[in-house]
């Protein structure tokens, strides 16, 4: 499956591609939010699952935008709606929540 996120520094992007190991291929690329500010957009392909990958990106230090925006590229809109608590990632799945197409999808796999 091919995921999208977005991380404050490359640092993050590297740290979290080490960490997973495995990506069958990478796009880095630089956009603009402010004039003042710069982020990360990564695009990747794993065979892992997204909670996996969610508590990977946790596991690295200050990478919280990175965990919190990792999403299927088909829902990915560049916000944060992932949450680890526990060891156990979590997402808004109420039924009217803006990411309920993404729960569903989720919980398939």
């Amino acid at each position: 499956m091919t995921y999208k996120c977005r991380a404050e520094c490359l640092g993050d992007c590297w740290k979290f591609l080490n960490a997973l190991k495995t990506p069958e291929c990478i796009e880095i690329e630089t956009y603009k939010i402010e004039l003042t500010l710069f982020n990360k957009t990564m695009t990747f392909k794993s065979s892992k699952t997204i909670k996996e990958l969610v508590l990977i990106a946790n596991s690295i230090e200050d990478g919280h935008i990175l965990r919190g925006t990792l999403q299927p590229i088909e829902f990915y809109n560049g916000e944060r709606v992932w949450e680890v608590n526990d060891g156990e990632a979590h997402i808004d799945n109420s039924l009217f929540s803006p990411y309920y197409p993404l729960v569903k999808l989720i919980r398939k796999n």
